[in-house]
């Protein structure tokens, strides 16, 4: 029985073709391996056909001393391979490469994988990017559903790009490796999927470090945790010398702000960058929530948020004109794979009557959640359902860490996960962000040491407070 399924580990490995493959280093670069695995699309339904997971291999250059970690980018949507061309990354996964194998993979529709099951945005008005929220969900599930029409019509099942399959896909690539275990390095929503496969094959997932960690049921967020946020970003920015004096509480400067536009929302001026012509798009409150809940868990962002809001009261546009800017360019037409893991994750009925409760007292209403769930109806039924969204209980060592300032994956999260979890350690980094983690050197080295083996219980990072901006500060980093 054992040499059969040697036999079987070896047939599946050999099925991964490698090529050589150079990231980004410096001034020069870091020779690695490409590898291609074709797994189903729906394990299933095997007629529905496969897809092709792509990644890149770090090989460990001396003996391997532990499972191949495999790096799980957040998003959804997120690229591992695209990952390690972030400056910090280099450094810290040449570190781990000296512990075990390294795999930056790109999940499924994402990236060098593929099918990518994307539709190129449909020609709207400037305006409609800044819609209301009533107006604008409408045209996202309409979108949705014309983009299910488009892949089917392809002779792709959209049905199959859901967390369980993603999950599987990480099974299946333990499998193809000739591993007897993996271990996995999450972040955000790479989290959640790291989560899913240690219910589901936790016997073979050797140890897990999460950044920022959703759990089975946290995929659509609680307004109310916004309205902590702000109240928090509030009391330090009062605090701070540069911008407390004029903003003594941001939370009231934002009702007053909300109410302004509503009664006149204002003219910006920025630049759409796909025509290279200046357009201009008028912030009504729905949109100016949309912006807020982008960046509001985001340490690089949220420190301009008093001057932000301070300007916009005053009638000046010009630090609102960066933040419209950035996201205006940043559409990219309908992602069936994000809306599929999103909506297989979906949410117990509870947690939604939880949300709509929150959003009706919440000052982001339910901005926080976006087009969820109502895109959700635009695809196959695909709802992973409640025993998907259960606690989990398992001896999987796992290492979480959070940020006491990040609002996109609060510390409760992960405390609620540890819960069910006898060997799991839980690091919270006070006034980190949800983008602050993963850069930070000394969480780096936490997290190496850690896969090493070691005992890092009793480590602690602490990030200085957010250096809040004065409105002339905010408008020079603006235009830098």
């Amino acid at each position: 029985m054992l040499e059969s399924m040697h036999a079987f580990a070896l047939v599946l490995a050999l099925a991964i073709r490698w090529e050589p493959f150079e990231l980004p280093r410096g001034a020069g670069v870091l020779r690695a391996q490409l590898g291609r695995l074709t797994v189903p699309l729906r394990r299933a339904r095997p007629e529905a056909g496969s897809v092709e997971l792509a990644f890149v291999r770090l090989q460990t250059p001396g003996e391997k001393r532990a499972a191949p970690i495999v790096y799980l980018a957040g998003g959804p949507g997120g690229s591992g391979i695209g990952a390690a061309r972030n400056p910090y990354a280099i450094p810290s996964l040449t570190r781990l490469a000296e512990i075990a194998d390294v795999i930056l993979l790109d999940q499924r529709g994402i990236g060098m994988s593929s099918p990518r099951p994307i539709c190129r945005p449909k020609p709207v008005a400037p305006q409609m990017r800044a819609a209301s929220s009533s107006e604008m969900i409408p045209r996202i599930v309409a979108e949705a559903r014309a983009c299910v029409a488009e892949w089917t019509g392809k002779g792709v099942d959209v049905a199959g790009f859901t967390v369980a399959e993603s999950s599987a896909d990480l099974d299946d690539l333990r499998k193809a490796l000739g591993a007897p275990k993996i271990s996995l390095l999450g972040h955000s929503y790479g989290t959640y999927l790291a989560l899913a496969a240690i219910r589901d094959y936790g016997g073979t997932i050797e140890r897990a470090a999460l950044l920022g960690t959703a759990g089975p049921n946290h995929m659509r967020k609680l307004p109310l945790v916004l309205d902590a946020q702000l109240a928090k970003l509030s009391m330090l920015a009062k605090a701070d010398a540069s911008i407390g004096v004029e903003v003594p509480d941001m939370t009231a400067l934002l009702r007053r702000v909300l109410a302004k536009l509503e009664r006149d929302p204002i003219a910006v001026t920025i630049t759409d960058r796909t025509r290279n012509e200046p357009v201009e798009v008028r912030i009504g409150p729905d949109a100016l929530r949309r912006i807020l809940v982008a960046d509001i868990g985001d340490g690089n962002d949220f420190p301009v948020f008093p001057a932000l809001l301070l300007t916009i009261e005053r009638g000046d546009p010009s630090i609102l004109a960066w933040f419209v800017e950035k996201r205006f360019n940043q559409s990219a037409g309908v992602d069936l794979m994000a809306y599929g893991m999103r909506c297989s994750a979906g949410a117990t009925a509870n947690r939604d009557r939880e949300i709509a409760l929150q959003a009706q007292t919440s000052i982001f209403a339910n901005a926080l959640n976006g087009a969820y769930p109502d895109v959700c109806a635009a695809l196959p039924p695909i709802d992973a359902g409640d025993r998907f969204r259960g606690p989990i209980v398992s001896d999987t060592p796992v290492l979480f860490i959070s940020g006491t300032l990040d609002s996109n994956t609060p510390p409760y999260q992960a405390e609620e996960i540890r819960w069910g979890m006898p060997r799991a350690v839980h690091l919270i980094v006070p006034n980190a962000g949800h983008e602050d983690l993963e850069p930070n050197a000394e969480v780096q080295a936490i997290i190496a040491d850690y896969f090493a083996g070691k005992d890092v219980s009793a480590r602690r990072v602490v990030l200085p407070l957010p250096d809040f901006k004065s409105v002339e500060e905010a408008k020079a980093d603006r235009r830098q």
